[in-house]
């Protein structure tokens, strides 16, 4: 189905891109809308659901979340799966780099040699 170097529209890429994006964007949203949950919560999941339904941060990291589901079901018509989980494992980079600069999170040495490595490894797969 896949066989061979094929090379995939600019278009695909594009794509995968604005899907890393917003998936990043969308833990970023949800970080902030879970430091204004209550701490009371107390276990109770209708609390818990109807506190995550009223927090416009949270419903808008999930949007944000949703969108690359939506746009990853479109490219796996047309890209193996192969190319395109290690391409999605770019929003753990990208997400790192938020929550440094937004966030002012502290990331150690041993985590940036993992993030070294996502990137590394998925320029090894795109390689074709």
């Amino acid at each position: 189905m896949f066989e061979g170097n094929v090379m995939y529209p600019l278009f695909n890429w594009v794509l995968v891109a604005f899907g890393v994006l917003m998936g990043s964007f969308g833990s970023l949203f949800m970080k902030w809308g879970a430091i204004k949950m209550p701490q009371d919560l107390n276990g109770n999941i209708f609390s818990l659901i109807y506190n995550i339904l009223i927090n416009p941060l949270l419903m808008l990291g999930i949007i944000l979340y949703a969108i690359p589901t939506a746009i990853w079901i479109w490219l796996l018509r047309t890209m193996p799966l192969t190319l395109l989980q290690p391409a999605l494992s770019l929003t753990y980079v990208i997400s790192a780099l938020l929550a440094v600069f937004l966030l002012h999170e502290h990331v150690s040495v041993l985590r940036w040699v993992g993030i070294f490595v996502i990137i590394f490894g998925v320029i090894l797969v795109a390689q074709n």
